[in-house]
């Protein structure tokens, strides 16, 4: 007799927003750390060279490869700009405001999916049988 074990919609809502915000926070930081490299390459002449080099989307790399190390400097990156939070959201609102309106819309979208979930949760839950107390007939007295 196993009894299965679910999550409440609300607790897988909040546990894919945390997906999301993690994702949409790795992008953000990736942005602004692009941004920051791009600015300190436009005040060196060689800098910017070696900048438009890394660039070249004709480089043959096995794309596995790259891949792969693109996803671990994401992720590092990520944990690595935490401390520059408020220059990471100032940044992105001021240079990649369309990232800030998409992630305000997949989590605007992932709440709602996650109180139409609940809601219909709560439609298909079954109801409680209410018990009624029985009338006693009075005995007539003859």
């Amino acid at each position: 007799m196993s009894e299965e074990i679910s999550l409440s919609p609300m607790t897988m809502t909040l546990m894919i927003a945390a997906v999301c915000l993690l994702f949409f926070w790795a992008a953000l930081a990736r942005s602004y750390e692009r941004d920051q490299r791009h600015a300190l390459a436009l005040q060196n002449e060689e800098e910017t060279q070696d900048f438009e080099q890394t660039l070249n989307p004709r480089r043959r790399t096995g794309a596995l490869k790259v891949f792969a190390s693109s996803l671990l400097f994401t992720g590092w990156n990520a944990i690595v700009q935490i401390p520059n939070v408020f220059s990471v959201i100032n940044n992105g609102f001021k240079n990649h405001l369309w990232l800030m309106i998409l992630g305000g819309c997949v989590l605007s979208g992932v709440v709602g999916m996650g109180l139409v979930f609940a809601k219909v949760e709560q439609q298909m839950a079954p109801k409680p049988a209410i018990k009624r107390k029985k009338k006693k007939k009075k005995r007539r007295i003859a």
